[in-house]
């Protein structure tokens, strides 16, 4: 496994049947499609009792019969779709989901989006109302709200996530914003 180093911010698209692990004193947002597949190679559970010898044994068989090589995920800042006051930056995208850090929430009118608040809490204001979205809260936007209005009382920090289609919701709006293709495919599963 590749040790590698990351700083606050930045993003690390893992797809499925990628080894993967993260060490002391990180904190980590993770995104997971629904699977049948989980797989654990450590002598412990993810509760930290030991594991069975034949357990922690078949853990490892199953995981190395999965496993992907060929892709290496590195960690990245992202890739900025607007600087403005409205700061936007997608953090990773592929075919199951986008992950994107905004300061604004745009409007999906064909799916949900789910909000998380990394910071300071932020009031959300929509055609039905106002809601306050505290730090490390998540919330569901549904498609039919339409734009939501972020107003924070602080240093606001969102992670938005949604199932994109690629090429309107991610690889057209970089490149208009003067990204080429390899830093578009360095967020993950995107052509």
């Amino acid at each position: 496994m590749l040790r590698l180093p990351i700083r606050t911010g930045e993003t690390v698209y893992v797809p499925a049947g990628t080894i993967h692990s993260f060490g002391p004193d990180i904190l980590i947002f993770e995104v997971q499609q629904t699977s049948d597949l989980g797989a654990n190679v450590m002598p412990n559970d993810l509760y930290n009792n030991p594991c069975p010898e034949e357990t922690w044994e078949v853990n490892i068989r199953n995981t190395l019969s999965e496993l992907r090589t060929h892709y290496q995920p590195r960690p990245h800042p992202g890739q900025p779709l607007e600087e403005s006051v409205n700061r936007r930056v997608v953090g990773a995208a592929g075919p199951h989901f986008s992950l994107e850090r905004a300061h604004v929430v745009p409007a999906h009118p064909e799916r949900c989006t789910t909000l998380t608040n990394a910071r300071d809490p932020v009031l959300l204001d929509d055609q039905g109302g106002e809601e306050i979205l505290g730090r490390a809260e998540s919330c569901i936007l549904p498609a039919a709200l339409g734009e939501v209005r972020v107003v924070p009382s602080g240093a606001g920090d969102l992670i938005t996530c949604y199932l994109p289609d690629l090429e309107c919701d991610v690889i057209a709006p970089l490149q208009a914003a003067g990204h080429n293709d390899g830093a578009i495919r360095e967020l993950g599963e995107v052509c």
